[in-house]
């Protein structure tokens, strides 16, 4: 569970009263021992020391990557391309379209963001995606209910997918999702044949 500031001061008022160790404090709070002290001792964190040379606030980043999440979540995870034109549009609503994103900002916004990745796709047909309802699935189960079909062993059923051949694509398929998954499926609308 994310902390946020009044947490930190909560914790920081427990560990001034001296009657436990800073330790089992964070573990209590979920708080980084090494954020509290450096709070402690007057620092700052690598990260919020060097915040100001960045283009995009740590909370413009944050929303990004929920944005990222959500996108791969619909099945339309966006590329390296499309999250660096996002960010680009955030400094320009923000009044400076003098600015631009570097070279490098990609890799440093998905090292900033562990959560994130690079992934592959794994192209799924639109309208499989969205003809998977739940009527539509429900309406499949009485099926197995058929005696000729309950004569066939568990065994000897198959679940086929047929994946074709692409037409026309010229998508590399690098993506960026959630770090747990390893494939992200994107919803193709393109033919196959």
């Amino acid at each position: 569970m994310p902390y946020v500031e009044q947490d930190i001061k909560d914790l920081i008022a427990e560990y001034d009263k001296g009657t436990r160790s800073l330790r089992s404090l964070a573990q209590e709070f979920g708080i980084p021992e090494s954020t509290i002290r450096s709070r402690l001792s007057g620092t700052q964190p690598r990260r919020d020391a060097s915040e100001w040379r960045q283009a995009l606030s740590r909370i413009q980043e944050d929303r990004l990557t929920q944005w990222v999440l959500i996108q791969a979540a619909l099945g339309v995870p966006p590329t390296h391309g499309q999250i660096r034109l996002f960010g680009n549009r955030i400094l320009e609503t923000q009044g400076h379209p003098d600015i631009r994103l570097g070279r490098h900002w990609m890799e440093r916004f998905l090292k900033r963001n562990p959560v994130l990745r690079t992934q592959r796709t794994r192209r799924i047909d639109s309208a499989r995606v969205n003809g998977a309802t739940g009527p539509v699935i429900r309406a499949w189960f009485p099926l197995l209910q058929i005696p000729a079909v309950k004569k066939i062993l568990a065994a000897n059923r198959y679940n086929m997918d047929e994946y074709g051949l692409m037409e026309g694509q010229g998508v590399n398929g690098l993506v960026v999702g959630h770090f747990a998954t390893r494939t992200v499926q994107r919803k193709d609308p393109g033919s196959r044949a």
